[in-house]
């Protein structure tokens, strides 16, 4: 059910970010309009703002205002020339983003939030009465209840614009799982990482090893342990391992660097939304670190086809690496064992 972007890979000595590029898709015709307005049809929604004293117009479109656990909002937005002449703009990394709000305002995600180096601002130019696509940046709905949604469009104004929020009520899918049965299928999707560290459910760590590529020599030594969050008709889990087992216990943000505890070290979370539809992955973030040497290791990545692959290029041992995060991805773990424990 699960689908995967590419996952990105950050070193703090370099800083490096492979960031995705702004959707640009075809243009059309869009007639002049009020300075704000929604329209509905069916459930599905659309909202238009003018911005930039009136030269463009931010116009959000939605599917539907019921929204199912482990999906995501569907929601595009376009930005349109409202003259008869060429704009031009700046479109940046995430100019279309949304913030999320439970039903007592307390915010959720922010969509727009991206702690990484980027690529800077570039200029667009957009001629008379045309329409530019912009690539919003989305997330899995993972929370409960009714959620207020503000769309967010960012043309190199001051200020981006904050649209009106819009409510969504979150779907409750029928024969819930219970905890043991959403972590089972949590579990399940990683190809058998967790055979020999299987964790329950909301209980201390199990001490086991990670090894499903089947090399004792490169198993890991760890402690895995798992959350479980029940909510109406579906879960919310939660994986966390840490390697050597030893380690203070870390958590890993949705987003974002943290600290890790040794010279020698490797945590990794994976988050899941399990219904009776399925489980989808909504984060999968992790960071190793090692001792600056000679010696190299390599990495394994779990595959679409739900295979664990080997890289074949050997990383020499040395400073911090940091994967995934604030979004869906495959595991990719670092067999660092080969590297010296300490400095």
């Amino acid at each position: 059910m699960a689908s995967y972007p590419h996952v990105m890979r950050v070193t703090i000595r370099r800083a490096c970010l492979a960031a995705a590029s702004v959707l640009v898709l075809s243009s059309s015709m869009v007639p002049i309009a009020h300075a704000v307005s929604r329209t509905s049809s069916g459930s599905a929604v659309t909202e238009s703002e003018f911005t930039m004293h009136g030269k463009l117009r931010c116009t959000v479109s939605f599917p539907s205002t019921t929204l199912d656990p482990g999906g995501r909002t569907g929601g595009h937005m376009k930005v349109t020339n409202m003259t008869d002449h060429d704009v031009t703009f700046y479109l940046g990394f995430r100019a279309a983003s949304i913030i999320v709000r439970d039903d007592g305002g307390s915010l959720l995600v922010n969509t727009a939030d991206w702690p990484f180096p980027s690529p800077p601002p570039t200029p667009v130019t957009l001629p008379a009465h045309r329409s530019r696509r912009l690539g919003l940046a989305d997330t899995v709905i993972r929370w409960p209840g009714t959620l207020s949604i503000t769309p967010v469009c960012d043309v190199g104004q001051r200020h981006p614009l904050h649209m009106h929020p819009i409510d969504f009520a979150v779907a409750v899918p029928p024969d819930a799982p219970d905890e043991a049965t959403a972590l089972a299928a949590a579990l399940g999707t990683t190809a058998g990482l967790f055979d020999d560290c299987s964790p329950q459910a909301n209980d201390p760590p199990i001490i086991g090893t990670l090894d499903p590529w089947g090399t004792s020599g490169k198993a890991l030594h760890a402690a895995c342990r798992a959350t479980v969050d029940q909510e109406p008709g579906f879960s919310v889990v939660n994986v966390v391992w840490e390697s050597p087992a030893s380690l203070p216990t870390v958590d890993p943000p949705d987003l974002g660097f943290f600290a890790m505890p040794r010279h020698r070290s490797e945590v990794e979370r994976y988050g899941y939304v399990v219904s009776s539809a399925g489980v989808k992955n909504f984060v999968t973030v992790g960071a190793w670190q090692t001792p600056v040497s000679t010696d190299r290791y390599h990495t394994f990545s779990l595959t679409r086809t739900g295979t664990w692959e080997r890289s074949d290029f050997a990383s020499r041992c040395g400073d911090a690496v940091y994967f995934g995060g604030g979004a869906a991805g495959r595991p990719e773990v670092g067999i660092i064992n080969s590297c010296p424990l300490k400095r």
